[in-house]
C-alpha cells in the first residue's frame, strides 16, 4: 500500500482521536477539582500543545512537498505506531478519572500501581516517545520525526521535573499554586493544613499521600504518591 492511500485515511483518525482525549482531560479535570486536586505545571502546557501541532503539520507538509505519496508505507514503524497506542490506552484504563493532559495533584489520594504502572515509572510518556518517531518514519517524514522528537525532548524533562517535584513537596507546591493565582509568592498566607505546616517548618512527620494526574511512579521506587498522564497529548 502507498502512502498516499493510508496517510490521510490515518492522520485524520488520529487528530481525531485526539480531539476525543482532549474533551475527556476536560471532564476528568472538573472532577478532580471537585476532590480538591489543583493543577501544576501550566505554563509550559501551551508549549506542548504547540508541539502537537507542529507535529500534524509537519508531517502533512513534508508528505506533500517531499513527493512522498507514492512511497510504500514502512509497515514495521506503523506495527511500532500501534504498539504505542496499546501501551497509552492501558495507561489511560488504568488511571480512569485521574487520567488527564495537565499535570494535577490530588491530595490524600493512594498510588497507582496497576496496569503498566506496576512495572515502568512514565509508561504513557514512553508511549508518546514511540509514537512521535514511529508515525512520521511509516510514511517517510523522516525530518518531521527528527525535530519534533528533539523538541520534545526538553519539554518532556521539563514536565517530569515539574511533576516529581510536586509529588516530593505538595504543601509547598499547593502555597506556590495558590500565590500565583493571588498575584505572587509575597502573597502567600500561613498554612493552616497538617501537611502545610509540615512544608513550612521543616517537620519531616509523613503527611497525606498526594496523587499527580500525570504519570504512575513506581511504589518501590518513589514516595507514597502516584501520577498519570498524557499527552499525549502524558501523557504521561
Amino acid at each position: 500500500m502507498e502512502v498516499g492511500q493510508l496517510f490521510p485515511w490515518l492522520i485524520g483518525g488520529v487528530i481525531a482521536q485526539r480531539l476525543a482525549e482532549l474533551g475527556l482531560a476536560r471532564h476528568n479535570a472538573r472532577w478532580i477539582r471537585t476532590r480538591g486536586g489543583f493543577e501544576v505545571g501550566r505554563e509550559h502546557y501551551p508549549w506542548i500543545v504547540l508541539l502537537h501541532v507542529s507535529f500534524f503539520a509537519g508531517m502533512v507538509a513534508e508528505v506533500r512537498i517531499r513527493g512522498l505519496a507514492g512511497l510504500p508505507v514502512w509497515w514495521p514503524a506503523l506495527a511500532l505506531f500501534a504498539a504505542s497506542q496499546g501501551i497509552r490506552y492501558w495507561s489511560l484504563r488504568s488511571l480512569g478519572h485521574y487520567w488527564n493532559t495537565r499535570i494535577f495533584v490530588v491530595p490524600g489520594h493512594p498510588p497507582v500501581q496497576r496496569g503498566p504502572y506496576r512495572w515502568l515509572r512514565h509508561p504513557n510518556y514512553l508511549a508518546v516517545m514511540v509514537e512521535l518517531v514511529s508515525l512520521p518514519l511509516a510514511f517517510h517524514a523522516h525530518w518531521t520525526a527528527l525535530l519534533v522528537s528533539v523538541a520534545n525532548a526538553p519539554l518532556l524533562a521539563l514536565r517530569i521535573r515539574v511533576e516529581e517535584g510536586a509529588l516530593r513537596h505538595p504543601a509547598r507546591t499547593r502555597l506556590e499554586v495558590r500565590g500565583e493565582m493571588r498575584g505572587g509568592p509575597s502573597s502567600l498566607k500561613p498554612s493552616t493544613s497538617p501537611a502545610e505546616k509540615n512544608e513550612r517548618t521543616g517537620d519531616e512527620s509523613p503527611a497525606a499521600p498526594t496523587t499527580s494526574v500525570a504519570q504512575s511512579l513506581s511504589a518501590t521506587s518513589s514516595p507514597p504518591v502516584a501520577t498519570a498522564s498524557e499527552h499525549s497529548g502524558e501523557t504521561t
